[in-house]
């Protein structure tokens, strides 16, 4: 008896002992609802000592508003747990800490009736935590279902359908939206890779086929292609399809994610915009042989004009006549200027750059603006002293400072300011940032800006691209700033665009300083270097007979010997008799089947030693012909003058190698 006395008394302590190192709370009551056992677990759940809940009732650990409830659930589960043989069932319970903070538990409850009477042990685990980053968990999982319920709505009202291609079964899977765009039935599409591509275009299937293959081979992990597809009633449409690779933890792709867009629409407008573009372009090369053509018959008219104009004011010494002679002559030059520009605007002339002082232009276009813009818009002018010289075509940088000024006056219809600045600028490699536009050096800035109305950040981009205006139609044609960048960037520049809407624009033009060392001479100083005896003969080959004479009279008082052609064959007939020639001075457009360059070619093949200076209004042909002439002949253009015809002849007599002689024709 001692002996199982002393059993039990050892079998209690190891089930105390077990019962205070439980990280769980355990707690026992009596059929009073009494506490009587509080273990160490229990402690730290609901912050009581032993001594402070030992005897108390279950109540005190129950929260107040519902205690009467909590015990008839603990005293009903424990019952029907006995009853039904699930002892050690979890049930959640409600559980109120010393500090009056409440908590969630999940409890384990055992009834156990002896001679003493009932006894109730539960085992608690707090979860509030588990069942807070459970709600969380719901939270998240709502929003996402919500996230996605509007990304659906949002692809819906966008047009854009969802797609998924499994890679390890093949087989595809389409949202609602992906029907619609390709207008099929669910009954359609199987939803093999097979069924998508016999929907495809037959012109497109080969290509569509292969960026999927090509995409799966080389596990890209991001794509994109077009392609047309044929709905069920026949009619084409075009689809835009982006897709993201996604692969397995081995690395292998597993799935093709994508989304699909039908740009039928877009397609139609690029189109028709290609069309346009193609019609305005047509249109302006129509106007270009118009105004060409014209240019070219009005310069022959400006060089008779001007070349009698001046032989009049060297005859004439009444200074009242000779200011008659000098209006006239202005005017004329105006003229020349215009067909200038109408052959600028045409394309039918290759630039001539020469070195010139951009301030001495700027200045000799200020009448010209104030008279072309108006008496609302304002002209200033800041130019640098010790400006570097640069070497571009004389008439395209005055063609670019007009056509910018016109812009400028555009964009202040209320009037407002244009300042005209230039400036010496050097670049370094750190200044650099468009290194496909620009170089590092030396170069000559020359900025025009406005107070207008400025320019957006998207339309400043555009600014330079061909056929681009903001102009309503009939007043822009969107080759202006394209040209100016074009003459700029093939004259070794560039040019940049700033501006803000509300403030204005600046223009950059970055134009080349001129590294050679030459001197800017006034043509006239030429004419007197060249008046001299001179032993060099000059052919003048010209069609039209006052040109012809207008030369002969020119070139006479210089000294040089003089002959003349009215045709290419009758100037080859000429040279064929042996006649000793320095120089063919002759027209480009000449009639009768022969032109300036044919004959140009036969003297390279048959008179080598005879140098050729080209005149013309009309310079389209060098533009193709000249590089496939085999001959790098030099070109005045009409209208000129008894000063630019001397220094022109002069420097290319000056051409010929050292000590070459006049010889006779080859026989």
């Amino acid at each position: 008896m001692e002996q199982s006395k002393a059993s039990i008394s050892l079998s209690e302590a190891r089930w105390a002992a077990i019962v205070e190192s439980a990280d769980d709370a355990i707690i026992s009551i009596d059929e009073h609802q009494r506490i009587t056992i509080f273990n160490h677990g229990a402690q730290i759940t609901f912050g009581y000592t032993p001594a402070e809940i030992i005897g108390q009732q279950l109540s005190v650990l129950l929260p107040s508003q519902s205690r009467s409830a909590h015990v008839a659930h603990v005293e009903g589960f424990a019952n029907s747990a006995v009853r039904s043989r699930r002892m050690g069932e979890r049930s959640r319970v409600a559980g109120r800490r010393k500090d009056g903070t409440e908590f969630a538990a999940e409890a384990s409850i055992s009834k156990i009736v002896g001679p003493s009477g009932t006894i109730f042990t539960a085992i608690l685990r707090d979860i509030t935590q588990r069942e807070e980053a459970s709600r969380m968990l719901h939270a998240q999982a709502a929003e996402l279902r919500e996230a996605h319920e509007r990304i659906k709505l949002a692809m819906t009202a966008t047009g854009l359908g969802l797609w998924e291609r499994d890679l390890m079964s093949n087989m595809v899977t389409w949202s609602d939206a992906m029907y619609r765009i390709f207008g099929r039935d669910r009954g359609e599409f199987d939803g093999t890779p097979n069924a998508v591509l016999s929907f495809v275009h037959p012109d497109d299937r080969s290509e569509f086929r292969g960026t999927f293959e090509n995409a799966i081979e080389n596990r890209r992990s991001t794509f994109e292609h077009e392609a047309r597809i044929v709905r069920p009633n026949g009619k084409v449409r075009w689809i835009y399809q982006r897709a993201l690779m996604r692969a397995d933890p081995d690395g292998n792709p597993a799935e093709i994610l994508g989304v699909a867009l039908d740009i039928t629409d877009r397609k139609r407008l690029d189109e028709l915009a290609r069309q346009q573009a193609l019609v305005q372009s047509q249109k302006m090369e129509a106007v270009g042989q118009l105004t060409g053509g014209l240019a070219h018959d009005f310069n022959n008219l400006l060089t008779v004009i001007i070349g009698n104009l001046e032989l009049l004011d060297m005859k004439l010494e009444d200074p009242a006549s000779r200011d008659l002679i000098r209006r006239a002559d202005e005017a004329a030059r105006m003229g020349a200027r215009l067909t200038g520009r109408l052959l600028t605007f045409s394309r039918k002339r290759r630039l001539q750059p020469t070195v010139l002082s951009l301030n001495e232009t700027i200045v000799n276009m200020m009448e010209l603006l104030d008279r072309s813009l108006g008496e609302i818009v304002k002209v200033n002018s800041q130019l640098a002293f010790g400006l570097w010289l640069t070497r571009v075509d004389a008439s395209e940088i005055e063609n670019a400072v007009l056509n910018l000024a016109i812009n400028a006056r555009d964009a202040m219809p209320s009037g407002g300011t244009i300042l005209i600045e230039t400036s010496n600028v050097t670049l370094a490699a750190s200044d650099i940032v468009q290194s496909e536009d620009t170089a590092p050096g030396d170069y000559v800035k020359l900025a025009i800006s406005d107070t207008g109305t400025g320019m957006s950040p998207e339309v400043a981009a555009r600014a330079f691209e061909p056929f681009f205006s903001t102009k309503e139609p009939g007043r822009g044609t969107g080759l202006g700033l394209s040209t100016i960048y074009g003459f700029v960037k093939q004259s070794g520049g560039f040019a940049a665009i700033y501006s803000e809407l509300g403030k204005g624009t600046v223009v950059n033009l970055y134009l080349p300083r001129d590294q050679s060392g030459a001197q800017i001479q006034s043509a006239s100083a030429l004419v007197g270097e060249t008046v001299r005896p001179v032993d060099e003969t000059i052919l003048v080959v010209e069609d039209n007979a006052q040109l012809r004479e207008l030369a002969v009279r020119r070139l006479g008082p210089l000294g040089y010997k003089l002959a003349t052609a009215a045709s290419g064959p009758a100037a080859i007939a000429y040279l064929d008799k042996g006649q000793p020639v320095d120089l063919v001075f002759t027209d480009v457009v000449m009639p009768g089947g022969m032109s300036g360059l044919d004959l140009m070619r036969w003297l390279n093949e048959h008179r080598p030693d005879v140098r050729v200076l080209l005149t013309s209004g009309f310079a389209a042909e060098l533009v193709s012909e000249t590089a496939g002439a085999g001959v790098d002949a030099p070109l005045l253009r009409k209208p000129y003058t008894q000063a630019e015809l001397a220094a022109a002849v002069r420097e290319t007599l000056r051409g010929r190698p050292q000590g070459e002689r006049t010889s006779a024709a080859k026989t």
